[in-house]
């Protein structure tokens, strides 16, 4: 799953002492204390629609690279194990940051790390410098099976800012047709080491 083609135009208020620590959690896939996340969302733009405002996607990317979601993708998840992962309620507001709108949402911050990426069996993908992974949008990455025990969603050290999933998430989010823009779902390949 990645951002491409998935972003809302909100942005989040967040005190300037809660800032650093909120970026330095999201950037190392650390816990945050609900007190160092964002205070509130709204809508960075005045002229938008009451229809385009009312019909928010069930999970989105804002500015940063905050990714949200609905009160109906938070049910999903609640069934699966999502290990240190959180899910903090966040209010949303109009472009006049006074006026809160009807939405429930939840900062998705994504806490759990596994390291199962292997580069060398994965397709389209190739290292930058510092040894970190970049991969382009059509890849077939590979993934060592024993990722798909335990926590059902997490990020992978080598790879970036990519989530993954394990298979049975992801039926469970299909099954629930959700409002999901194209968000990028791609099969792994899984390897037996």
């Amino acid at each position: 799953m990645s951002e491409q083609d998935a972003w809302t135009p909100l942005g989040y208020h967040i005190s300037k002492e809660a800032q650093p620590l909120f970026q330095r959690g999201r950037d190392l896939c650390e816990p945050i204390s609900e007190e160092h996340a964002p205070e509130y969302l709204y809508f960075e733009y005045k002229d938008l629609s009451t229809h385009e405002k009312n019909n928010l996607k069930d999970i989105f990317w804002i500015y940063g690279g905050v990714i949200i979601v609905s009160q109906k993708f938070k049910a999903v998840l609640d069934d699966f194990d999502l290990g240190r992962t959180q899910l903090i309620p966040v209010p949303i507001f109009d472009y006049d940051q006074t006026t809160q709108l009807d939405h429930k949402c939840y900062i998705f911050h994504i806490a759990e790390r596994k390291k199962g990426f292997i580069p060398e069996l994965s397709e389209g993908v190739k290292p930058l410098k510092g040894g970190v992974i970049w991969s382009p949008r059509r890849d077939v990455l590979a993934v060592d099976a024993a990722c798909a025990e335990g926590v059902d969603l997490w990020r992978d050290p080598l790879i970036g800012r990519r989530i993954f999933m394990s298979d049975r998430l992801v039926k469970a989010l299909k099954k629930a047709k959700l409002k999901i823009p194209n968000i990028g779902l791609a099969e792994c390949r899984v390897v037996k080491r």
